[in-house]
């Protein structure tokens, strides 16, 4: 079963695309994000970090982390 998020970045997700949103929250400095690995685009990751905002994520299976 799904349950609907009623919070208001819920609410948000179901008037914009994910990606919009991440583009959104991108821009923050100093702000924390938690995702899952079906959100995997580097390119958001970088705009993140360019931001001075951290994320946190499972890795997919098959990508390389650089050593």
């Amino acid at each position: 079963e799904t349950r609907k998020d009623s919070s208001i970045f819920g609410k948000l997700l179901e008037s914009i695309d994910r990606r919009q949103f991440a583009a959104i929250v991108a821009r923050h400095d100093g702000d924390a994000f938690v995702f899952d690995k079906g959100y995997c685009d580097y390119g958001w990751w970088r705009a993140i970090a360019a931001a001075g905002s951290v994320f946190v994520t499972r890795p997919k299976r098959g990508s390389c982390a650089p050593r």
